[in-house]
């Protein structure tokens, strides 16, 4: 087995692709709760202070999710 030399540039790209499969698997979870109505699932991949904005309705996560 190589060393690899730990640059910065190589934890910037792990870094990325860190924050990439977290928001895989926020999409997921989302895509999930959506398929299984499960609204505690649902609400876990929004922010406490979220908002839901559709076209004239703006809603906090509590009022769209629950």
């Amino acid at each position: 087995m190589t060393d690899v030399a730990i640059t910065p540039d190589l934890l910037a790209k792990i870094e990325n692709l860190l924050d990439r499969e977290a928001i895989r698997d926020c999409v997921n979870r989302y895509t999930r709760a959506i398929d299984r109505h499960d609204d505690d699932l649902l609400a876990s991949v929004f922010h406490d202070d979220a908002v839901d904005i559709h076209g004239d309705n703006v809603n906090n996560r509590e009022d769209f999710v629950y």
